[in-house]
């Protein structure tokens, strides 16, 4: 039974990606004097919540009790998700060899996996991956009679705990992570995924909308001009690291308030409902993966084009 509320949020969270990495031409070659690089950063602040969204709907569907066994769960995620992360991990070594050139020895890749730091983008399968496997034991582990804000609270403060790692991080400028405890960062997302499945259950929200909306408004400037912030003095291209960390200061609020939000949007729920909605929600995932080779042919294509 698919849920028309998730099918709207996994499309408009697939948008927003290919959004992030197209806006991130602009945003990354700090020219933070510009209008157009002012609108970029604060179209993609407005736009940089779907891999949190995308883990909160995987806690929201996969930790209920009552499904499938763990043989099944672990047989349906095989084909599913971890033997096509094997694939495309795969995959992308070879493309960002020949089309980035990384990657100049085997060294190179046994770091990357250590690190997770395949492409741009394939720490998504490490999360993913690593959640789904602890899903079964996690489940068991829960306690699904209890209230709601028990779990709201205990999946906030880990966010809360990796808020602050971060800030240290920042100060220290040490971004550090492997690929493992990448999803210990995620835990939080995951678990507060679930929680919100269990305010809808009592008919309960668990902010309400228009504290949700102000903290949305508030993140989303804080965002734009944090960049602005890591990008002045800077000279070419510059990595966001706090201002596009999931688990800033500004990003987790955000995240935090968008799922309920959506969830219990009508307008996302009317677009969920939309047969190319679906098959787009359903095709989340490999879009996912793939989107990054179409930008990076049109970033040849582009950088090769000398006009007359």
């Amino acid at each position: 039974m698919r849920i028309s509320s998730l099918d709207g949020m996994k499309a408009l969270a697939i948008f927003c990606v290919v959004v992030i990495h197209v806006s991130s031409a602009f945003v990354n070659l700090a020219d933070e004097s510009s209008v157009l690089w002012w609108v970029s950063a604060t179209m993609q602040s407005a736009v940089f919540w779907p891999v949190p969204v995308f883990v909160m709907a995987s806690g929201y569907l996969l930790l209920a009790p009552g499904r499938d066994s763990a043989a099944g769960f672990y047989k349906k995620r095989l084909h599913s998700t971890f033997i096509p992360a094997v694939i495309w991990l795969a995959f992308f070594f070879v493309w960002d060899h020949l089309v980035r050139g990384y990657y100049s020895s085997p060294n190179d890749i046994v770091k990357t996996l250590m690190f997770g730091h395949v492409s741009d983008h394939l720490y998504f399968l490490f999360v993913i991956s690593g959640l789904y496997f602890i899903t079964p034991p996690l489940r068991g582990m829960l306690n699904h009679q209890a209230p709601p804000r028990y779990l709201l609270f205990f999946a906030l403060a880990m966010l809360t705990f990796w808020v602050v790692h971060v800030l240290f991080n920042r100060y220290l400028e040490s971004w550090a992570r492997t690929s493992a405890s990448i999803t210990v960062w995620y835990l939080g997302y995951f678990l507060l995924g679930y929680a919100y499945r269990r305010y809808e259950e009592e008919g309960q929200s668990p902010f309400s909308q228009r504290f949700a909306l102000a903290v949305l408004v508030v993140a989303i400037v804080l965002s734009a001009l944090s960049k602005g912030y890591e990008a002045s003095g800077t000279e070419g291209y510059i990595k966001y690291y706090y201002a596009n960390s999931y688990f800033s200061l500004l990003l987790v609020p955000l995240a935090v308030v968008i799922f309920p939000l959506m969830l219990r949007s009508r307008w996302v729920a009317r677009l969920g409902e939309n047969a190319i909605t679906k098959v787009v929600a359903q095709a989340s995932f490999g879009i996912y993966l793939v989107h990054m080779v179409f930008i990076d042919i049109w970033h040849i294509i582009m950088e090769s084009f000398q006009p007359f």
